[in-house]
């Protein structure tokens, strides 16, 4: 029986499962990285265990698609399968519990002010780890991260979701989600981008001791990790770490990354590349656009290379071999896509490729979409699509301006290719995405390093210089609060609070909520295999593919720009449309969201 049904609140049943979940993943990347022989004495033990957990986390995937191949994707089987994996890693679980044990015993005793910013930082997770165990009843939690898994889970395959576009292209993290909504509950899987999160910040502050030194690594680590929990417009990682998403988790493998490639640049044993090429192919596997992070680590490496004057033949085969390694991870969902969709790169090159339901002027949407429209959303039509896209060049030509000169001015040659990988995931992210922030995390979380280092540096021999990182993670702080409060797509802390204590329930919190109302109308008067269309979802709800994971029904969306399956053409097409795919109920709303949006009738 799982704990939800015995009645254990979400506080103490949650932690104790993405516990479990970090300990057979650790596990199985430090069985993965023996039998690669990689040379993991070079690693520090807590640099061994987050290189090691997201090995794990990035082979983990696999098992939903092997399963899924089968057509054997149901809890059972999943369930059967992670106890045979668990058995197989017993010794290695338990070699992982005695290293952390040690681990734990050997730490140094922190100063007054680490243990001040220790504390604030506590708080500021804590608050982020309430919001990550309580599944809202609408908003992001209730999009296709988690609901895809819930369907395919219900199928026994990774099938086609034609509606949701997304769901047909790289699903790597996904397939974690599977596993967890399969084991344990929904928030237990919701949990694991928390924890996503929490790793990627271990990657962070350890990247940034071993860029800074033993005299300010630990200043330079502060720093780096309160600059990126700070609540921004740029990168509001607090807000995305509480949310069933995969961003932070895609930042957790660029980062550890990082950490690899900053190993390797310190001993130059070719096994260190290892880790550092797989944990840039499972980022690409955890969401396509992240591809880049392949391409930029192929790039530095390539010119470390050459910095360390090897020939042009021996980096280039140097480069090939890690950007093939990069390519491994992500080949099975490329496969994947190619027969689902006809298009290994889904949705890209529709107007090369002949894509399912996918035509070349719907490429040509989508790409305008994400290119111009889905970002400066609250300036509508007062920024024209020409306007935007001088906007777009302006930010490219400044972008590479900016770099150069940091480039150029920075000393050491690892600060320097660090601009480089950055320079590159910001160009990918505006080329591809426009100005949409939530893409340039992997950029932002780069710079935040340089800067903490840099800083860290240069004011070593001050007696306040891990002062400054203290006040940022109190900014941080009290800016979480301030955003705490109740907002239109959910209701605050104090709700999540009682939800998480168990001293309330979701029925409860949201019983005056329409939206609630009618998924449990759904549910209670349909037919289980009803399929329900929600009409305009986008311009109702101004979000983009509802996922309804509320809804025990399989759902369909009608947004125009992310999906062609629903032909909108005309009023007879749509309804031929309607009738194969066997759709028999329409969920309209009585009020659309109507802002002064640009590119939507």
């Amino acid at each position: 029986m799982r704990p939800a049904a015995l009645g254990i609140p979400p506080f103490l049943r949650e932690p104790v499962f993405l516990i479990l979940f970090l300990w057979v993943v650790v596990a199985l990347g430090y069985r993965a990285l023996r039998l690669l022989r990689v040379p993991l004495r070079f690693f520090t033990v807590w640099e061994r265990g987050v290189v090691c957990a997201a090995i794990g986390a990035g082979l983990l995937q696999g098992l939903p698609l092997a399963l899924s191949s089968f057509g054997r994707l149901t809890p059972g089987a999943v369930r059967l399968a992670v106890g045979v994996l668990v058995l197989l890693l017993a010794r290695d679980m338990l070699h992982v519990a005695l290293g952390l044990r040690a681990a734990l015993r050997e730490l140094e005793a922190p100063s007054r002010v680490e243990i001040a910013w220790l504390t604030i930082l506590g708080l500021s997770l804590a608050i982020l780890a309430l919001r990550s165990m309580v599944l809202g009843d609408f908003g992001d939690d209730d999009g296709y991260h988690l609901t895809a898994p819930r369907r395919w889970l219900q199928t026994g395959t990774l099938g086609y979701l034609p509606t949701y576009t997304h769901t047909n292209a790289s699903m790597g993290f996904e397939m974690l989600y599977v596993i967890a909504l399969a084991l344990w509950d929904a928030e237990g899987a919701k949990l694991l981008h928390f924890g996503a999160a929490l790793l990627c910040l271990c990657a962070l502050y350890l990247s940034a001791r071993r860029l800074a030194g033993v005299v300010a690594g630990a200043t330079a680590g502060m720093t780096a990790v309160s600059l990126f929990l700070i609540p921004n417009r740029v990168y509001d990682v607090p807000f995305l770490a509480s949310l069933a998403y995969n961003d932070l988790a895609v930042c957790w493998m660029t980062m550890t990354g990082v950490l690899a490639w900053l190993v390797w640049r310190e001993h130059r044993q070719s096994g260190l590349l290892i880790c550092s090429a797989l944990c840039s192919g499972f980022a690409g596997s955890f969401k396509i656009t992240a591809l880049s992070v392949g391409i930029g680590f192929t790039l530095v490496v390539l010119v470390e290379g050459r910095q360390a004057g090897s020939s042009w033949r021996q980096v280039i085969l140097q480069a090939a071999r890690f950007g093939l390694l990069c390519l491994l991870p992500v080949l099975p969902w490329l496969c994947r896509n190619w027969r689902l969709t006809g298009n290994p790169v889904f949705p890209m090159l529709a107007n090369l490729i002949p894509t399912r339901d996918w035509s070349r002027e719907q490429g040509r949407i989508f790409g305008l979409f994400f290119h111009h429209y889905n970002w400066g959303v609250r300036y509508g039509s007062q920024l024209s699509t020409e306007r935007r896209t001088e906007l777009l060049l302006l930010a490219g030509i400044c972008i590479l301006l900016v770099f150069a000169v940091a480039v150029a001015q920075a000393r050491r040659p690892a600060l320097r290719d660090l601009l480089i990988l950055a320079a590159v995931l910001l160009m990918a992210a505006v080329g591809l995405t426009g100005l949409y922030l939530r893409f340039w995390l992997t950029a932002a979380m780069c710079m935040c390093l340089f800067l903490a280092v840099v800083y860290a540096e240069r004011w070593s021999a001050r007696s306040w210089v891990s002062w400054p990182a203290l006040l940022l993670s109190l900014a941080g702080f009290g800016l979480q609060l301030r955003m705490a409060r109740p907002r239109l797509v959910d209701h605050g802390l104090a709700s999540d609070l009682r939800i998480a204590t168990g001293l309330s329930s979701p029925d409860r919190e949201y019983e005056n909520d329409p939206l609630w109302k009618t998924w449990a109308f759904i549910n209670a008067k349909t037919p289980n295999d009803s399929r329900v269309l929600l009409g305009a979802f986008y311009t109702t709800f101004a979000a983009s593919s509802g996922g309804a994971f509320w809804c025990d029904r399989a759902c369909y969306v009608t947004d125009s720009h992310l999906q062609g399956y629903l032909r909108l053409d005309d009023w007879r097409s749509f309804l031929e449309s309607v009738d194969h795919a066997g759709i028999g109920y329409a969920l309209v709303s009585d009020e659309q969201f109507t802002p002064d949006r640009l590119g939507f009738s």
